[in-house]
């Protein structure tokens, strides 16, 4: 896993992977209390902020948050980029936030950065196909 050495960040993130929920509200929440420890342990994760961003701009999208914790959320998406900047993730991240805010013309120039960086810079075992079909 690319980002921290701390094992118990670690544990938050994939614990936050794994309860992220657009279905179920409370899994949702425990999914962002868990990115948000994540950051808490680790300041430098760059992918937990970026997970952090998603779910939040996520709850924003079915009402689960209101707008205004967007602006966190484009925080957190633009610190996990500049943690790591060769991660298609985070940039993936932060086209996710442009996108969902009425950054079009950004977004799809994030896109664009984080597909180069996927067929460029990311082992194959790091990919998630899946995530790309976004």
């Amino acid at each position: 896993m690319r980002g921290t050495k701390n094992r118990s960040a670690f544990k938050a993130y994939v614990q936050g992977e794994s309860q992220f929920s657009v279905i179920s509200k409370t899994d949702m929440a425990k999914s962002r209390k868990n990115f948000e420890k994540a950051t808490k342990l680790d300041k430098k994760f760059a992918r937990a902020w970026g997970w952090r961003s998603y779910a939040t701009m996520r709850s924003i999208m079915v009402g689960w948050l209101p707008e205004s914790e967007s602006k966190s959320a484009g925080e957190w998406a633009k610190k996990a980029v500049a943690l790591d900047p060769n991660d298609y993730a985070t940039y993936w991240d932060l086209a996710f936030y442009q996108l969902n805010v009425g950054q079009c013309d950004k977004a799809i120039k994030t896109y664009e950065k984080a597909l180069r960086l996927y067929e460029t810079l990311t082992d194959w075992l790091d990919r998630k196909h899946g995530l790309l079909a976004e």
